[in-house]
């Protein structure tokens, strides 16, 4: 009973020491998740300015393009029909 009661003892002793370890490894997938949103919304912003033809990190400018865009691209649409 008493060698039962001691190694669990042991045993919460040692999951209570992994708790700062579990408690970093989630900050650090947190921070890593974050800094991931931040890289793929840039490559996502690059890459509409190729698309685009314009910057759109002004945002007056992204709806303009915004909205001249669509008219852009069914005024294309139509010439690739007709030919």
């Amino acid at each position: 009973m008493v060698v039962e009661m001691r190694a669990e003892g042991e045993r919460s002793s040692g999951e209570r020491s992994l708790l700062p370890a579990h408690a970093q490894v989630e900050a650090d997938r947190q921070a890593a998740a974050a800094s991931l949103r931040q890289d793929v919304g840039q490559l996502a912003i690059d890459l509409a300015d190729r698309i685009v033809g314009e910057s759109m990190k002004d945002s007056a400018r992204q709806e303009r393009t915004i909205d001249r865009f669509p008219r852009r691209a069914r005024g294309q649409a139509g010439r690739h029909h007709e030919g």
